[in-house]
């Protein structure tokens, strides 16, 4: 999955790299509680390779989703 462009350029213009976050199988300073999505570790970290979070026209934090979310299949009744 691709980053979006005003996410890689402000990752960018902060020095950092996405390989840079990730640490020990999860995203460093990443904590999502969201724990049906196939990449939460059952405690409060996120093991996916990077997260796209958008839309771009977001104002507030309610605005906003993880679109790397995917279902975790084995949570399924």
């Amino acid at each position: 999955m691709e980053i979006p462009r005003g996410i890689r350029e402000a990752i960018q213009k902060d020095g950092m790299q996405m390989n840079d976050k990730k640490c020990c199988g999860h995203i460093k300073g990443v904590v999502c509680d969201v724990k049906n999505c196939a990449y939460h570790d059952g405690e409060t970290r996120c093991t996916a390779g990077e997260i796209t979070v958008g839309p771009t026209y977001a104002s507030t934090s309610h605005d906003t989703a993880c679109a790397t979310f995917k279902p975790n299949e084995d949570m399924k009744g």
